[in-house]
C-alpha cells in the first residue's frame, strides 16, 4: 500500500492510500507528536473510500512552526513513507480589504467584541459576511494576515502591505450595485502594487434588472479588473453584468465557504427526508426592494413555506444577525417585549397561538462566533431556508441544505455549485415531496471535485498562497 499524500502545509495533511480496497489507519508524527490517522474518507473520485485529512492540532502547528517535519507511515513501517518539511519560508503575508469580523488565532473569526452582547444587540450586521471571513483564513496560506483600510488613506499600512504582502484580497461580497460606498478605495487600491484578489465577489439587483453603477463606482471595478488577474465572482449573472461594465478578465468560482473545510471529496450521501427529525430554518426578514420585487409577498411566502416544515419537523430557527432575532436567541427578557411588538406589527407573528411565536421563544439560534454555526449546523439532519450562507455552512459540514431560492444572487449559487432549491419568487406551490426526489443531491457531489478544483486553479492563477 502507498500513501499519497495531496497536500501537506502549515496546518494540515491530506491524501489518501492507494492500492487498497478497504480503510486503513496510517501514523503520523510531528516532533513528539504522533497519532493514528483514519484513512477512510469516501471521494468521488476515488474507488474505495480511503482518503484522509487531519487538521494539525495547536501543539502539532506550534511543533510545525518551529521546523518539525511531517511523517506519514504505515503502522508496522520500519520507516515513513514520507517525511516532508513545510516552511514558512517563502511565504509574505496577506491584506484583507473590507474584513468582516475580529480574528483570533490563525482564523477563528467572530464579530467585533463579541463578548458584549448588549453593546452589538441593537446593531444589524449579517454574520454571514464573517463566515465568508473566516472561511477565506482557512483556505489561504500567509506568515501573517493584515487589514489594509480603505475609510482612509493610510501611508504606513499602503507601504507596509506592498513590502510584506504577496495579495490584497477582497472578501467575497455584494460590491456591485446601485448603493455602494467604496469611501477611499479608489486612491487606495490604486497605490497597491501587490495583486488584488476578488475572492467570491457579486452584484446585488432586482431580478431581472440591468446592473446600474455610477462612474465613480465603474472606475472602481476598471482598477480591480487591472489589478487582478481575474476577478473571482459568485456566478453566471454576476459574471455577465460585469464583463459588460468591462470588466473581461472575470472567472465564476461560487464562494469559499463551500470550502472551508477543504475537502475535495465533500458530499451528501444517503439523504432521506423522512428520516429527518431535528432541522434547522435560516429566516431573512429584512428584505427590500433591492432583493424582492414585492417585499410583502416575500415575507407572507417565507413565513408560509417555514410553517410547512413547522408542522412536520422539530424545528429550529436559524438567523444572521436581525436584531429582534438576537433578542430572543440571548434572551435580553428587558427588551423581549418589544422585539416581539415590533414583529407582531411586520405581520411576522400572527395572533398568540402562533407557532412561529413559540419557536422564537424556544428554540432559536444566533451567535456572533463563526465556529459555533460549524457546531450547530453539524447537530442537524438538515438545513433549509433563506439565507445564501446559512445554507451554504451547512453543505460545507456535510449536512444536507436545501435552499429556498428568493432572489437572482441565491439563484446564482445555486446554479454554480449545484445545490438543490425551490425557487420562492413563482407561482408554483411549495411541497415537501420535492425533498423526497430521488438523488436530490447527486448533481451537487458529482460537481464537488470540479468546484473545487476551479477554486484552487483560480487562486494558482492568482499566484496566492493556498491550503486547498
Amino acid at each position: 500500500m502507498r500513501i499519497v499524500v495531496e497536500s501537506c502545509n502549515l496546518s494540515r495533511a491530506s491524501g489518501y492510500v492507494d492500492a487498497t480496497p478497504v480503510g486503513t489507519e496510517i501514523v503520523l508524527r510531528i516532533g513528539p507528536h504522533e497519532r493514528a490517522v483514519s484513512a477512510t474518507k469516501a471521494r468521488t473520485d476515488l474507488a474505495h473510500p480511503t482518503a484522509f485529512v487531519h487538521d494539525f492540532t495547536t501543539e502539532e502547528r506550534a511543533a510545525v512552526a518551529a521546523g518539525a517535519a511531517v511523517e506519514l507511515g504505515l503502522p508496522g513501517g520500519e520507516t515513513p513513507q514520507h517525511r516532508l518539511q513545510p516552511s514558512l519560508a517563502g511565504l509574505k503575508g496577506i491584506a484583507f480589504a473590507i474584513p468582516a469580523g475580529q480574528v483570533h488565532g490563525r482564523d477563528d473569526v467572530s464579530w467585533y467584541e463579541a463578548d458584549q452582547r448588549e453593546k452589538n444587540l441593537f446593531h444589524y450586521h449579517n454574520i454571514g459576511d464573517s463566515f465568508v471571513y473566516d472561511s477565506s483564513l482557512k483556505v489561504l496560506e500567509a506568515r501573517q494576515y493584515t487589514v489594509l483600510p480603505i475609510s482612509r488613506i493610510d501611508d504606513a499600512a499602503i507601504d507596509r502591505i506592498n513590502a510584506d504582502c504577496s495579495a490584497v484580497v477582497l472578501r467575497g461580497s455584494n460590491y456591485f450595485h446601485r448603493h455602494m460606498d467604496w469611501l477611499e478605495a479608489e486612491k487606495v487600491f490604486a497605490r497597491i502594487t501587490v495583486p488584488i484578489v476578488c475572492f467570491g465577489c457579486g452584484i446585488q439587483v432586482p431580478d431581472g434588472s440591468p446592473l446600474s453603477l455610477t462612474a465613480a463606482q465603474i472606475r472602481v471595478l476598471h482598477l480591480l479588473a487591472d489589478k487582478a488577474a481575474m476577478i473571482g465572482v459568485r456566478g453566471t449573472r454576476s459574471a455577465e453584468q460585469l464583463s459588460d461594465f468591462g470588466a473581461k478578465n472575470v472567472k465564476i468560482i461560487g464562494c469559499p465557504t463551500l470550502f472551508r473545510r477543504r475537502d475535495p471529496g465533500l458530499g451528501i450521501h444517503g439523504f432521506d427526508y423522512d428520516a429527518t427529525r431535528d432541522i434547522a430554518f435560516n429566516v431573512r426578514r429584512e428584505v427590500n426592494s433591492d432583493y424582492s420585487a414585492n417585499p410583502r409577498r416575500y415575507l407572507l411566502r417565507h413565513r408560509a413555506i417555514m410553517n410547512h416544515f413547522i408542522a412536520a419537523k422539530q424545528v429550529t430557527v436559524m438567523t444572521h444577525g436581525e436584531v429582534e432575532e438576537k433578542i430572543f436567541a440571548f434572551g435580553f427578557q428587558e427588551h423581549m417585549d418589544k422585539a416581539e411588538q415590533t414583529l407582531r406589527t411586520q405581520g411576522w407573528f400572527e395572533g398568540d397561538d402562533d407557532p412561529l411565536l413559540k419557536l422564537y421563544r424556544e428554540r432559536i439560534f444566533y451567535s456572533d462566533w463563526v465556529k459555533d454555526y460549524d457546531s450547530f449546523t453539524q447537530s442537524k439532519d438538515l438545513v433549509t431556508g433563506y439565507r445564501l450562507h446559512g445554507n451554504l455552512i451547512a453543505l460545507a459540514n456535510a449536512v444536507p441544505s436545501y435552499y429556498m431560492v428568493y432572489d437572482d444572487r441565491t439563484e446564482e449559487i445555486c446554479e454554480t455549485f449545484s445545490i438543490p432549491y425551490f425557487d420562492a419568487r413563482k407561482e408554483a406551490p411549495f411541497s415537501q415531496d420535492l425533498l423526497r426526489q430521488p438523488g436530490l443531491f447527486d448533481a451537487f457531489n458529482a460537481a464537488v471535485p470540479e468546484n473545487y478544483a476551479t477554486m484552487r486553479r483560480f487562486l494558482e492563477d492568482c499566484a496566492v498562497p493556498h491550503r486547498m
